[in-house]
């Protein structure tokens, strides 16, 4: 007969660690390949923060009469019963009901996954089961979240380290961020070591502030679970030529937000993690970084790159 004890696994990002489980009577699909860098084979470490997530197959809450926190029209929306938050999947135009709903504790570090019959795929009676809880959407929208509770923030972004130092260069979507990885794959700096081409997680420790890693790439498909002391933020401007500016502080949080995932939707939340920001700008130099498509123009300012003391 199958047997219905949970199956555990962990993924660990920026030192939080997400404890899945699911039922031993099904096969969940394999992970997408840069989450393998992050599977956790290792125990409880000092520090770290734990998050459970539990993936069930019985009846989903109703949440008709739910308050909606946020509603992305169209894909996931955010709601409460006062008590408990539920994160809810629908495909877009179906009447079939939601794919996932996640019902969360207020700081998002318990979480029920119940996943809908759309996800599981019956062969020679071996159920097979997306993967949905460690993938995009939700586990980004728990990282906002639980980084917004924890003194982190993730940043659309490119980020390296070199010499015991991040540097991140944030952008918006099509602002370069690919483009600068690929030409600094290109140039082959001894030493740097890409830790993602489009999202950055920035926390604030207590001997300052790291950067990390993520397995959320962007078009060069680079996820590295590494991380390092943040040295500097570069603000991407894709230009003629490559060159580095500081920048004044007004400018410096115009162009910090939008490429900030903050869950504006939470005056709280909203307020801590813009708390946060001005700590990160009042600790971390930063700059516009523009540059060309000259692979040793690029590679030279990076190593060149003015960064705290």
């Amino acid at each position: 007969m199958p047997c219905d004890t949970p199956i555990p696994f962990a993924v660990e990002v920026a030192g939080i660690r997400f404890n899945y489980s699911y039922p031993a009577n099904i096969q969940l699909n394999p992970l997408q390949d840069w989450y393998l860098p992050f599977i956790c084979h290792h125990g409880k470490l000092p520090n770290q923060m734990d998050i459970t997530v539990e993936l069930t197959f019985d009846d989903p809450p109703d949440t008709a009469a739910l308050r909606t926190i946020f509603d992305t029209d169209g894909s996931w929306s955010l709601l409460t019963d006062g008590r408990d938050n539920y994160i809810r999947l629908d495909a877009p135009g179906s009447s079939e009901g939601p794919i996932w709903i996640a019902k969360t504790s207020t700081n998002f570090r318990h979480v029920r996954v119940h996943c809908g019959d759309v996800l599981k795929r019956t062969q020679n009676d071996v159920v097979t089961v997306h993967n949905v809880a460690a993938q995009y959407p939700l586990d980004q929208i728990l990282f906002i979240n639980i980084l917004a509770h924890n003194q982190g923030l993730l940043i659309h972004s490119t980020g390296l380290s070199l010499d015991n130092h991040a540097f991140v260069f944030p952008a918006v979507s099509g602002g370069g961020k690919s483009t600068l990885s690929r030409l600094l794959i290109q140039a082959g700096i001894p030493g740097l070591s890409l830790l993602s081409d489009d999202r950055i997680i920035i926390r604030r420790l207590a001997d300052g502030f790291h950067a990390f890693g993520t397995p959320w790439p962007g078009d060069a498909h680079i996820a590295r679970n590494e991380s390092a002391p943040l040295a500097g933020l570069y603000f991407l401007t894709q230009g003629t030529h490559t060159k580095v500016t500081p920048l004044p502080p007004k400018e410096i949080l115009a162009r910090l937000f939008p490429v900030s995932s903050i869950p504006w939707y939470d005056r709280a939340l909203t307020e801590s993690s813009l708390s946060l920001c001005e700590a990160l700008l009042a600790d971390v130099p930063a700059f516009d970084f523009q540059f060309s498509t000259d692979a040793d123009e690029v590679a030279k300012a990076v190593s060149e790159l003015p960064m705290a003391s």
